[in-house]
């Protein structure tokens, strides 16, 4: 994530809306956010954590976050933060409330809103959720880009459990938890394996001979289905032939009596069409003249009454004009003094200043007369305070100097430490052995249960699987024999004296072959079958059992093996822990003296911490007291400047009144000034508004009647006109009606009223031609068809009879040709299956075999502790070539056998301690590298080309040569393409930054941000 831009209003001390351009800070690799304590720096982070993430450092939910957070003089609140993320996109988060009018602690709710600028706009997104867009959790967010205060040194004093949980989450190692996967994979696959040995029992019967002979047998039913089908194709021939006939000698009959028909409505047809020759020369003559002259009527009717209608309106707009003008020269009187009440009106808003700035005159003076006690008493507060703190140094300063030195008791408990956890993983060692001890009893014994030996097992199952494999194949061997003399037998008792053997050709048959005994001593052989194949499946269930068992207790023997190792590496290590042993002083077996020692040492410790926290605290309130006397002095310098502001403001507008006295106005409050300047101010704007609407009134009034007097002029020349047109049409309807021998206009409006559908007449006349014409010509069709056809209605019965007999019979063979199809269809697609399914059963056997020896790798949460483990020794990888450079090659961060973080002290010999023995200024070095090496690790997984860093405290507990090797540090970043940030009050540091944000407090305005570029 790289931030662009944030402004910020009414959020805790940001009174008015503040504006930081990350842009030209992130230029430089390098920038820092400066101020007193208590300025609002770190209002900064929390203002960019609450509007990507809706979630503060300092405040919960529970807090009454919206009252809390805002400014106690602003009425609302709003966070704009603009960044682009890992993959390069901008996007802005937004966050805003108010306070509710009705009471001062009622908020609304903050209000969330994300948005992605694409197409040159921003467009909304449905979700504010900032994880969403930065692929980081609010507590990695806390912890790898933005730092607050209080959280810097989690990450490196976390407890190893507490921190395998963390990387767990960060780098998500949960994929590498596979062992409940491997379980559920397992009893899936198992759960299968049982699934298809039941699957397979239902397919004994079905065997590829079994198919062979029922293939053969289609063939045959197909043969004579071919012949049957020919035959019934024969006589459907013949039967289409005479029903072709049949149809022809009907369809013939059908035809003439549809032409008789159709010649009884000749005469009718024929008076239609003299009729409608009639109507539609009447039509064509008179329809159009007539409408004419009707329509030229109307148009004359209508054109005389707006001549009548418009005179009138043109005599109501006259009277209305004269109105007008009489009401406008009543109003332009006043009109005329609209400048000279507009100069009162600048006078009284003059008057109306005075009268504020002698309010604000007095109310400072007041204040300023109260605010120098204020001073006085802060001025003492801030020597008491200074003088707390220098007695504090001095008591810390000298217990310090005689204390006792850690370090040694430090190795000493280590020993201790040591020497209990190898006696502890001895114990465990012990306990391991004679368990799988107990374990590899217990498979011994299940082995002599079922009667085998565990060394010899696997012959002893093979001589028994060969010998009833042997049993099967005679039995086989034995039952094709008595298959074949059953057939025999059956076709034996078919053979009949007199009719040739189809095998031997002989005429007389004396002793024929009975199947009987064949039958019986088949029924035998397959249940021998069935039991053989019952004792098969048992003997592949008892072998399996045992191959699980004898597999068990390999590993068990293999674990054992490795664990007696183990136990001689640990009592081996033992010995020579023993030997380590250097303090005369204390006993390698009671370790109480060593107790009381270090007791003591604690209550020394416990007093330094007290008395180092005191001295914080008085430091703080130092600080505190001084920017109260700065802030008191600059305040009481402000009321001053006010006074004087106020005063001149008086004198200022006093000398721009024209029209009115001030004195005559001195006793007017500013209420009652302000109330005669909207007097007036209503006097000018109603005296403009009712000169401009009677102006355009009279206008719309004359222009409406010099548009009603052009209509009447128009309107009576149009009637003139339709007069003389109405006439002309008059003479010419007469004149067609003496040229066409009409009698008159009556007889011609009679015609013209049947109205007749002349296009349905036509289409009925021709209807009627056309279906005569067709009709005589199929006629004529027919009977030449007809004459030469071998067709009487009893030949076609009798063949067609033949036909349905004949079809079902076809039908019957078809549907038993059907079923068998089906069966042997049946018969394949069961043997696929089965073939299928033994194919499966291979595959899941191997996959049983292979997921047993998953299942042993991933057991437990060991590879997920060894994935933590290895991303925890390259963090510390990473962190030391910083880490290398800021202690001089003096200090190096390691991981111990508990996933703890240690120190390795390169000037003693290489040895290692805990990272509670660094110092502050130590324990903020390493706390550095190991962030900043987590957050290239977190923000490598986004893909981000260009990391962003933001460090909120530790700078104070440098001395000037560490600031000096940190700058250095984080000056080298900009060269790795890496921005970071640092919130601080170290004037040094400011002071070196080449890019900067000052951020300073203001009595009046709040939090005001400044920018510096060097």
């Amino acid at each position: 994530m790289l931030p662009i831009y944030l402004s910020v209003e009414g959020f805790y001390s940001y009174q008015e809306k503040q504006e930081i351009d990350f842009t030209a800070l992130t230029e430089g690799g390098l920038f820092g956010i400066f101020g007193s304590v208590g300025s609002g720096k770190s209002s900064i982070l929390e203002a960019i954590s609450l509007a990507l993430y809706g979630d503060t450092e300092r405040l919960n939910k529970t807090d009454k976050r919206g009252y809390n957070m805002l400014n106690l003089k602003s009425a609302q609140a709003k966070i704009v933060f603009d960044f682009l993320n890992f993959e390069g996109k901008k996007f802005r988060f937004t966050a805003q409330w108010r306070r509710k009018p009705t009471k001062f602690e009622d908020t609304s709710t903050i209000e969330r809103s994300a948005y992605v600028y694409e197409q040159d706009r921003w467009i909304p997104l449905e979700s504010a959720e900032g994880f969403l867009v930065t692929n980081l959790s609010y507590a990695n967010f806390r912890r790898t880009i933005i730092i607050p205060q209080g959280q810097f040194k989690e990450f490196l004093e976390l407890k190893g459990k507490e921190r395998s949980e963390m990387l767990k989450e960060i780098f998500q190692l949960n994929r590498y938890d596979l062992g409940p996967k491997v379980s559920t994979l397992q009893a899936a696959n198992n759960q299968k394996l049982e699934n298809l040995k039941g699957a397979l029992s239902g397919y004994e019967g079905i065997s590829s001979e079994v198919l062979k002979e029922k293939e053969q047998h289609l063939i045959t039913k197909k043969e004579q289905l071919t012949r049957s089908k020919t035959e019934l194709d024969l006589l459907q021939t013949q039967r289409q032939i005479l029903k072709e006939a049949a149809e022809r000698h009907q369809e013939l009959a059908d035809k003439s009596r549809d032409l008789q028909t159709l010649l009884q409505q000749k005469d009718k047809i024929d008076q239609l069409r003299k009729e409608l020759a009639i109507y539609e020369q009447t039509v064509q003559l008179f329809r159009d003249p007539i409408a004419s002259r009707q329509r030229m009527e109307r148009e004359k009717d209508a054109v005389g009454l707006r001549v009548e209608q418009l005179h009138g309106q043109r005599k109501v707009l006259s009277e209305e004009i004269d109105v007008l003008q009489e009401n406008l020269r009543v109003v332009e009187l006043n009109y005329k003094q609209i400048d000279r009440m507009r100069q009162e009106q600048i006078d009284l808003q003059n008057l109306i200043h005075i009268r504020k700035n002698e309010t604000i005159l007095q109310q400072e003076q007041a204040n300023l007369k109260k605010g120098e006690p204020f001073v006085e008493k802060a001025k003492k507060e801030l020597e008491d305070s200074q003088q707390s703190l220098t007695n504090t140094e001095q008591k810390l300063d000298d217990l310090k100097s005689n204390r006792f030195e850690a370090s040694e008791l430090m190795e000493i408990e280590a020993w201790y430490v040591g020497k209990d956890n190898l006696e502890a993983q001895i114990d465990a060692t012990k306990e391991q052995i004679t368990h799988l001890q107990s374990e590899l009893a217990a498979i011994t014994q299940q082995f002599e249960e079922k009667k085998y030996s565990p060394e010899t097992w696997e012959q002893e199952v093979k001589n028994l699987e060969d010998k009833i494999q042997e049993d099967v194949l005679n039995l086989l061997e034995h039952e094709t024999q008595l298959q074949v003399q059953v057939r025999l037998g059956d076709f034996a008792h078919r053979l009949q004296n007199g009719e040739p053997c189809p095998l031997c050709g002989a005429l007389e048959h004396p002793e024929p072959m009975s199947s009987e005994q064949a039958t019986s001593d088949l029924a035998q052989v397959l249940e021998q079958k069935r039991v053989l194949k019952q004792q098969q499946t048992h003997l592949q269930q008892v072998a399996n059992e045992l191959a699980r068992l004898a597999n068990t207790a390999q590993n068990k023997q293999e674990i054992q093996a490795k664990i007696n190792k183990d136990l001689a590496a640990l009592q081996g290590q033992m010995a020579a822990h023993r030997n380590s042993f250097k303090w005369p002083l204390y006993s390698p077996e009671d370790k109480s003296l060593f107790g009381e020692q270090k007791q003591k040492n604690k209550k020394t410790e416990e007093t330094i911490q007290n008395l180092e926290s005191e001295v914080k605290q008085l430091r703080s309130l130092s600080i505190q007291k001084t920017d109260e006397v700065a802030r008191f002095e600059k305040r009481l310098q402000s009321i001053i400047e006010q006074i004087g502001v106020a005063k001149g403001l008086i004198e200022q507008y006093t000398n721009q009144l024209h029209t009115l006295d001030e004195v005559l106005y001195k006793s007017h409050s500013e209420s009652e000034l302000i109330h005669l300047k909207q007097q007036n101010e209503l006097n000018i704007a109603r005296t403009i508004e009712d000169h401009q609407v009677l102006t355009q009134r009279l206008h719309q009034k004359q222009t409406a009647l010099a548009d009603v007097a052009g209509q009447y002029q128009l309107s009576k020349e149009q009637f003139g006109v339709l007069r003389e047109t109405l006439a002309a049409s008059r003479s010419e309807i007469a004149q067609l009606l003496s040229s066409n021998q009409y009698e008159d206009l009556v007889q011609v409006q009679q015609i013209l009223d049947k109205d007749l559908p002349v296009p349905q007449l036509r289409s009925e006349i021709q209807e009627f031609d056309i279906q005569q014409q067709v009709l005589q010509r199929q006629v004529e069709n027919l009977t030449i068809r007809t004459q030469d056809d071998d067709y009487t209605p009893e030949k076609f019965i009798a063949i067609r009879d033949r036909y349905t007999t004949s079809h079902a019979a076809y039908e019957e063979e078809l549907s038993a040709f059907g079923g068998f199809e089906k069966e042997l269809g049946h018969l394949t697609v069961e043997f696929a299956k089965k073939e299928k399914l033994n194919e499966q059963l291979e595959k899941l056997s191997k996959r049983a075999d292979h997921l047993k020896v998953m299942d042993n790798l991933f057991r437990g949460n060991g590879f997920v502790n060894y994935i933590s483990t290895i991303h925890m020794q390259r963090l510390c990888e990473i962190a030391n070539q910083r880490f290398h450079r800021l202690t001089k090659n003096q200090l190096s961060l390691s991981v111990s056998d508990s996933n703890d973080f240690e120190v390795i002290d390169n000037l003693n010999n290489g040895h290692r301690r805990s990272v509670k023995t660094l110092s502050g200024g130590q324990s903020f070095q390493a706390s550095l590298c190991l962030a900043l090496a987590l957050a290239e690790n977190i923000q490598s997984l986004n893909k981000s080309d260009k990391n962003f860093f933001f460090i909120d405290e530790g700078f104070g507990t440098q001395d000037h040569e560490s600031i000096n090797t940190v700058f250095d540090t984080l000056q080298y970043l900009h060269q790795e393409n890496r921005v970071v940030g640092i919130i601080s009050h170290v004037e040094e540091l400011k002071e070196r930054m080449p890019r900067s944000v000052t951020v300073t407090k203001d009595f009046e305005r709040g939090s005001v941000v400044h920018h510096s570029f060097q």
